[in-house]
């Protein structure tokens, strides 16, 4: 006795919570940004040591953009509560060390460009480490969390019968969520239902995944005595489907 019921959705972003009083929580998806950073912040030093001796002039604008930038991520990620050892102690002594090179080239002297090289060197060793924090806080820091909801009828097995079955269809979910949780709510309490759902009658679950037209599929079973007629006792209750988004 399956059912296809057409209703309403909901569809929010969430950012789990658990940060530290005052500060925002740093997700697994900022952390990976802030890894690919370093990985571009590296990149550029390392261009700027190539031509440190052939352009300084070039080396140290190359190197006064990457202490801009990372003056910036300072700034931005002290609203964060970031898990894990902090990298903003590593960030900010790169940031220094980046500006003091640029300075030393702008002298345009041998010993400018001496004293540029080991400001680098240190600031390259300041940024590995700071990306290796952040691909430790990607770990520990929570992911952000979509979730979709439809609210449908569950029916009670009519008399002859020992069991039925309702497909709901809650729109939004994507192919190959991640981490996908689903939970139900009885929208006349407001709680999750009760494992007796009609006298005599308990019910499952089972997530069957996308459907033909890509329709993420919920079976709701209902098992036990049958009584009443066919529609004759329903209950209203909404599915909540929770996965990464991030």
């Amino acid at each position: 006795m399956g059912r296809l019921v057409l209703g309403l959705f909901v569809c929010s972003c969430v950012i789990a919570t658990g940060a530290v009083a005052g500060k925002l929580p740093f997700t697994a998806s900022q952390a990976r940004g802030y890894v690919k950073a370093m990985e571009n912040d590296i990149a550029e030093e390392r261009s700027a040591i190539a031509l440190i001796g052939k352009d300084d002039e070039l080396a140290a604008g190359k190197l006064d953009s990457v202490s801009f930038r990372l003056n910036a991520s300072v700034h931005a990620l002290g609203n964060y509560a970031i898990p894990g050892r902090s990298p903003l102690p590593d960030l900010s002594a790169a940031e220094t060390l980046d500006a003091q090179a640029a300075a030393a080239l702008k002298q345009k002297t041998k010993a400018g460009e001496k004293t540029a090289l080991a400001h680098v060197a240190a600031a390259l060793v300041h940024k590995k480490n700071a990306q290796s924090l952040f691909e430790t806080a990607e770990t520990l820091a929570p992911g952000r969390r979509c979730e979709v909801t439809k609210p449908f009828p569950v029916y009670a097995v009519p008399e002859g019968f020992a069991a039925s079955t309702n497909d709901v269809f809650p729109h939004g979910v994507p192919p190959n969520p991640k981490d996908i949780k689903v939970s139900f709510i009885d929208l006349a309490t407001g709680k999750p239902p009760a494992g007796e759902v009609f006298p005599g009658q308990t019910w499952s679950f089972d997530v069957k995944g996308l459907a033909p037209g890509d329709k993420f599929d919920v079976a709701v079973n209902v098992v036990g005595t049958g009584f009443g007629k066919p529609d004759a006792n329903a209950k209203h209750w909404k599915v909540v489907v929770s996965f990464d988004c991030s």
